[in-house]
């Protein structure tokens, strides 16, 4: 048995080694395809900041809303609104949904 050891250890050693000249390959030096994900990664993180800041925190917990879209028939149908994320539940529990609503800021839309 000892032999079989030695060479899985040697075999988990060459493995390492492979997988860490691998990533070298991967991670050394700048090029144009680097730079491109780089520029990628910064305008997401951008994006990603811009939502954070436009969904609101509800009054009751501070917490982000989720967003909704009005299906009824009539004037909102299809405007999108934020309320409490929590699950409903009776109101003298403080864990459940606080009630929060608001309607989101709307782009002039044409009818």
């Amino acid at each position: 048995m000892g032999d079989d050891e030695s060479k899985s250890s040697k075999m988990v050693e060459l493995d390492v080694s492979a997988s860490n000249q691998e990533q070298g390959v991967v991670i050394s030096g700048s090029s144009p395809q680097r730079d491109k994900n780089d520029i990628a990664l910064v305008e997401w993180q951008r994006i990603q900041q811009l939502m954070q800041n436009s969904i609101p925190l509800c009054k009751g917990h501070g917490e982000p809303c989720v967003s909704r879209l009005a299906k009824k028939p009539g004037p909102n149908h299809g405007r999108r609104f934020y309320v409490c994320a929590r699950a409903e539940g009776p109101a003298s529990n403080p864990e459940t949904n606080c009630g929060y609503f608001k309607w989101a800021a709307s782009k002039s839309r044409h009818r």
